[in-house]
């Protein structure tokens, strides 16, 4: 529909580009409250396969938070596990199927934090 006009062509391409990818559902945020030296599991996250995904945590600067991230064989797909309560994993599924993703708090204190997936 856009003949030659290579302003359209690019416009479609960019939105093209932005849809959703990763999580099977669709982007997703969810607020936590974790207390010290515990984990939250979220089971079974699908991810669509030869797309792009990806998991941040970001908390409230109270403790270190880790993030995992296995397929549904249990392989460790992705970790961020440095001294800090931002986490990121980014990864490209084989299959579109089930991921585990784990937090685990770190520290002593209760942090909450922010999980996003796109």
């Amino acid at each position: 529909m856009s003949g030659d006009d290579e302003a359209i062509v690019a416009l479609a391409d960019d939105i093209k580009a932005s849809a959703t990818k990763g999580r099977t559902a669709g982007p997703g945020y969810n607020v936590v409250t974790l207390p010290g030296n515990t984990t939250d599991n979220y089971d079974n996250v699908s991810f669509n396969g030869g797309e792009y995904a990806e998991v941040y945590a970001e908390g409230s600067g109270a403790s270190n938070l880790d993030l995992y991230v296995y397929d549904e064989n249990g392989n460790l797909i992705c970790s961020d596990t440095d001294y800090s309560d931002i986490a990121y994993c980014g990864f490209t599924p084989k299959w579109t199927g089930g991921f585990t993703v784990k937090v685990i708090n770190q520290g002593g204190a209760t942090n909450r934090y922010a999980l996003i997936t796109n």
